[in-house]
């Protein structure tokens, strides 16, 4: 769901509950603590509610993270996020003991 469909859908959401808060406590006037038997459950509700959607939200974000770093390095095997002096290191380190790796770096 795109930010502003959820934006829109949370503002008519908003929109409704509030307008009948508003018309409920016009009504009750000085018995306005009544509605709080009937609201108070809902709110935990949507507190935990808000709460679960925000564990997912994160937990979705690093599971994708995740998987588009494993699939950048199944694509590129040999990409790291070593700084390149490391890198370079580690390639002359192999070709000290692999010729073809050795030919490979030295070639023109």
């Amino acid at each position: 769901m795109s930010f502003g469909v959820f934006t829109l859908h949370t503002a008519i959401g908003s929109l409704v509950w509030n307008t009948g808060l508003i018309i409920a406590g016009y009504h009750l006037a000085d018995q306005w603590e009544r509605v709080l038997k009937f609201t108070e459950p809902f709110q935990t509700v949507v507190v935990i509610a808000i709460g679960v959607a925000v564990v997912a939200f994160i937990g979705r974000k690093l599971v994708s993270t995740r998987r588009e770093r494993a699939a950048v390095e199944r694509a590129h095997p040999g990409l790291t996020h070593e700084p390149l002096e490391q890198v370079v290191d580690d390639l002359e380190g192999r070709a000290a003991i692999d010729p073809v790796l050795r030919s490979k770096l030295h070639e023109d």
